[in-house]
């Protein structure tokens, strides 16, 4: 299943020539977790329906592993609903993980940000890119 999100609104009513475009594959590993693939930009404009699919997730007691290697763009909304869903997962017992093989845009939000903690907990390496146009943060 892929989900894309196009937002082309300007908030006044028009369009603009700016477009947000975020996809959410999903399907099934080896281990039985739906892979949540997050392709595209994970902006403030596409926040709110990740947040509500990760919800419906959560509600349906599903192990999951988001998956960040195609992601183009992601600004600190993206990272917070994120983080949020992580907080989320570990405090009210849902099996939510967010797999090291990550775009080099998400490697470098990582690094920067410092979140290597917050998204692998008990985990020392750097997050790995996934090696299109990046290398990992050794």
């Amino acid at each position: 299943m892929i989900d894309s999100i196009l937002d082309g609104t300007d908030g006044h009513g028009g369009t603009s020539v700016c477009f947000s475009l975020l996809e959410i594959g999903e399907s099934k590993d080896a281990d039985g977790a739906l892979r949540l693939a997050l392709g595209g930009e994970l902006d403030l404009s596409v926040c709110e329906r990740l947040s509500a699919r990760l919800d419906d997730l959560r509600r349906s007691h599903r192990h999951v592993r988001l998956d960040l290697s195609a992601l183009e763009f992601i600004d600190c909304s993206g990272v917070a609903v994120i983080l949020g869903a992580l907080a989320d997962s570990r405090n009210n017992g849902w099996a939510l993980e967010v797999d090291r093989r990550v775009s080099p845009v998400a490697a470098r939000v990582i690094a920067l940000a410092e979140l290597d903690a917050a998204l692998w907990p008990g985990e020392t390496e750097p997050s790995p890119s996934d090696g299109r146009g990046g290398s990992s943060l050794a």
